[in-house]
């Protein structure tokens, strides 16, 4: 039996219900399993942000099937409060409005601890005129490193997979190295910088500014960033050790 379980840990328009498998007996519960969080819009849009097209429909397309409850809190934060890739794309507009087009997060264990997250090939099917029929795509964090590290880190990280997931969908595949490098351009590396400000006001410029470079180190824009200003593209990787490491930023309370 498949039931609601917890308690929305929505913000403003989005709701986030955990989902569990109830063994009964005589009509009594006695066990219940985990299965996944799904994060939808209940209509319109909040805190300035568009969800276009979701009217009113819970259609649920962006599941978590995250345990880690680090990891689950902030995902469902930033599911919750959206991610503006456009002014007419958000995260909830393109993954959470039609029931085709998909995005999943999921925890898992790499090999390498210097792995932080991955996005995996998406699966897509096309309408005779190159359109996308149905869209699917799962992020995945390292589920042994991650919950040691900063919640400003695990946030960029997500964001940084939510943006190979947006790309992916808009170029109708995945091509890490191509999006590193348009992440590494100024354009990019703003829009970052303004989204991990969205979700930690207090952020200095600065750490921002390091995090939006997290991931990127093998890209041309770092070449040319570090060429140019290499005293700061110095302090910007001890800075992404530091928060990967929890010695800078707020430590996740598991």
């Amino acid at each position: 039996m498949l039931m609601r379980g917890g308690e929305d840990v929505g913000f403003g328009k989005q709701q986030c219900i955990d989902w569990y498998l109830v063994t009964l007996m005589n009509g009594m519960e006695i066990s219940s399993t985990y299965l996944y969080t799904t994060c939808s819009s209940s209509g319109g849009g909040g805190g300035g942000r568009s969800n276009s097209g979701s009217g009113g429909a819970n259609n649920n397309d962006i599941k978590s099937t995250i345990t880690n409850p680090c990891l689950k809190i902030l995902v469902n934060d930033i599911i919750s409060k959206g991610i503006e890739f456009t002014t007419e794309q958000t995260l909830n507009s393109i993954f959470g409005s039609n029931s085709k087009i998909n995005l999943t997060f999921a925890q898992a264990n790499y090999s390498s601890a210097d792995t932080d997250g991955s996005t995996t090939p998406p699966s897509v099917v096309l309408n005779s005129d190159q359109t996308i029929k149905s869209f699917d795509i799962t992020l995945k964090l390292n589920e042994k490193t991650m919950p040691n590290a900063a919640k400003e880190y695990i946030s960029a990280t997500v964001i940084h997979e939510t943006l190979h997931a947006y790309f992916s969908y808009r170029d109708k595949e995945l091509n890490p190295t191509g999006q590193h490098n348009e992440m590494a351009t100024d354009i990019y590396v703003a829009w970052f910088i303004n989204a991990i400000k969205n979700i930690y006001p207090t952020i200095s410029d600065f750490n921002a500014k390091a995090l939006a470079w997290g991931g990127l180190e093998d890209t041309a824009g770092w070449d040319t960033f570090r060429a140019t200003y290499p005293y700061d593209a110095g302090q910007i990787t001890l800075a992404n050790d530091e928060f990967h490491d929890g010695e800078l930023g707020t430590k996740c309370s598991n």
